[in-house]
């Protein structure tokens, strides 16, 4: 390649890329400044599929298996029904419903706490993170062994309903 002619091809790969750079500055710092997740970007219904132990004190762990729908309001506030259960391989569905409140950082983490007490137990949470543009949640529950009468270790995970029916 002539001399010219490289210097040509290499100024204007510098300006493409520069263009390139510019055109995409005012994209990114609007994206930026709003937040990917907050309570009113998660909301909606959700199908949930967790499974983990439940070890009541004097006994061995025994498999639990829970699916549910969780309604999340965008305000804060949540419902899990019906919730279907397979404890140690007996299938039920639990006979109330689960709520409580919710709360949702702009890194799209945050935590669903528990606040009807049920079959004794009053301090659960479940921290999560929202992945997917808000459209799946990876959930641990939490039910401490000091507030409740036995201890649950569930992990699990919530895809959102589509198309989402109020």
């Amino acid at each position: 390649m002539r001399p010219t002619a490289k210097k040509f091809m290499t100024s204007l790969s510098a300006l493409a890329i520069g263009a390139f750079c510019l055109g995409s500055a005012p994209a990114a710092k609007a994206d930026s400044a709003a937040p990917l997740c907050s309570l009113a970007t998660l909301k909606g219904h959700f199908g949930v599929k967790s499974n983990g132990t439940v070890t009541a004190p004097g006994n061995p762990a025994r498999p639990l298996e829970l699916i549910a729908v969780l309604s999340l309001d965008g305000a804060g506030n949540f419902n899990a029904s019906p919730v279907y259960g397979d404890i140690n391989g007996d299938t039920t569905k639990i006979p109330s419903s689960f709520t409580g409140t919710y709360v949702v950082n702009s890194d799209c983490t945050g935590a669903l706490d528990l606040t009807k007490a049920f079959l004794g137990f009053t301090s659960v949470s479940a921290p999560f993170v929202s992945v997917s543009r808000t459209r799946q949640l990876l959930l641990v529950v939490e039910a401490p062994a000091a507030t409740n009468p036995a201890v649950v270790d569930i992990s699990g995970s919530a895809e959102r309903r589509w198309p989402d029916f109020d």
